[in-house]
């Protein structure tokens, strides 16, 4: 759970009921399950980083995907309130 600049995490999943009650105060959430995995291929193994989100993710901005790391695209937006940070 990422409250402003707060993260709870853990092994196992936060009671539902904390949930709905965070929700029902307004609350916006999205879940998120990441692990570390190999990944096997013909040309070798690397070991991989997964994370698995719920459509709510993230709360604010965009993902974008590229093909190299560290690419700005025209689609990059930031909400207005975090542009004025630079």
């Amino acid at each position: 759970m990422l409250a402003a600049d707060r993260i709870v995490s853990g092994r196992g999943d936060l009671p539902r009921e904390v949930l709905e009650e965070g929700r029902a105060r307004g609350l916006r959430t999205a879940e998120i399950l990441s692990f570390t995995s190999m990944a096997f291929s013909d040309t070798g193994n690397m070991l991989v980083a997964v994370k698995a989100v719920t459509d709510a993710y993230p709360l604010r901005g965009d993902v974008i995907i590229a093909d190299e790391p560290f690419v700005r695209d025209d689609r990059y937006k930031l909400d207005r309130q975090l542009e004025r940070f630079g």
